[in-house]
């Protein structure tokens, strides 16, 4: 007996996952954001071409994600948050995988903190791309088929 699911009521045809389609979504949603008067375009961070060099699959191992999630997050910009928290929605930061936490030596799910949800199983291929405190949001990226999905802790 096979069971198959409905097709996604959200996107048309069958979902597709682009990571440089992301890494371009991200960054021009960041670069609009330091339109307003609020987030200082000198806090994004542009990866280096090669991407961010201490993000790897071994450093990363105890987060337990695939090759494309540490490729993904390896290229992403980032906003620079050691200054101050940017809150992108009410209650809802970025997740900075090149700073805090997660660029001394090996990260581990108690170093890595707030970007793992609280006691949410996030599967290999899914990674956090905010988090949230109080009422804020976890955007989760599937990188099977591109689509996203929000957890509220």
């Amino acid at each position: 007996l096979t069971m198959s699911l409905p097709p996604d009521p959200r996107v048309d045809g069958d979902p597709e996952y682009n990571r440089e389609e992301i890494i371009t979504a991200v960054t021009e949603f960041y670069k609009s954001l330091a339109r307003l008067p609020y987030i200082e375009l000198a806090d994004i961070l542009i990866p280096p071409p090669d991407g961010w060099p201490h993000i790897t699959e071994e450093k990363f191992a105890a987060l337990r994600k695939n090759h494309e999630v540490i490729e993904l997050i390896r290229h992403l910009p980032y906003m620079n948050m050691s200054r101050h928290e940017y809150m992108i929605a009410p209650d809802t930061y970025p997740i900075d995988y090149r700073g805090k936490g997660f660029n001394e030596g090996e990260v581990s799910e108690e170093s890595a903190g707030r970007a793992i949800p609280p006691g949410l199983e996030v599967p290999e291929w899914v990674v956090p791309l905010t988090y949230g405190s109080r009422d804020g949001t976890y955007l989760m990226l599937d990188t099977t088929d591109g689509m996203s999905s929000s957890f509220s802790s």
